[in-house]
């Protein structure tokens, strides 16, 4: 019964020391955020160019992000309503620069994907409220 007791003891106190230490360091961040310092940034992102649709409405723009020594590079699609400003994320990613990566519009509605490796592809999804299909060519 003295082993059960100490043992529970000792699981409380790891848990509250645990808890605490969290509470602490979240305090010690929300402080340094609104006293407005600035954290560096991990990942080296590169806007490379914008595809304006064709009623002027929407821009695709595509960039690429570098995150370091220990990963690779990749590739991202970024879809901009300019009248709402919503901003489309996750539509279309490979893992490398961009490359001869095409990306055009057929329609005011259709964006197309074309020219790159698709062995590359990571992420390729629909974003129905965006009011704009996707497709890979």
């Amino acid at each position: 019964m003295q082993y059960f007791k100490k043992t529970r003891k000792l699981l409380w106190n790891a848990g509250a020391a645990v808890f605490f230490t969290y509470v602490g360091f979240q305090c010690v961040f929300a402080a340094l955020e609104l006293s407005g310092v600035d954290f560096p940034e991990i990942c080296k992102n590169t806007e490379v160019v914008s595809v304006p649709s064709p009623d002027g409405n929407k821009v695709a723009r595509i960039g690429y992000s570098d995150c370091g020594a220990f990963t690779r590079v990749q590739t991202g699609v970024l879809l901009v309503d300019l009248k709402s400003g919503e901003e489309y994320g996750g539509i279309f990613g490979i893992d490398s620069e961009p490359g001869d990566l095409r990306v055009s519009w057929e329609s005011d509605k259709l964006l197309v994907f074309s020219n790159f490796p698709m062995e590359k592809l990571l992420w390729f999804n629909q974003k129905p409220f965006s009011g704009v299909k996707f497709r890979i060519q």
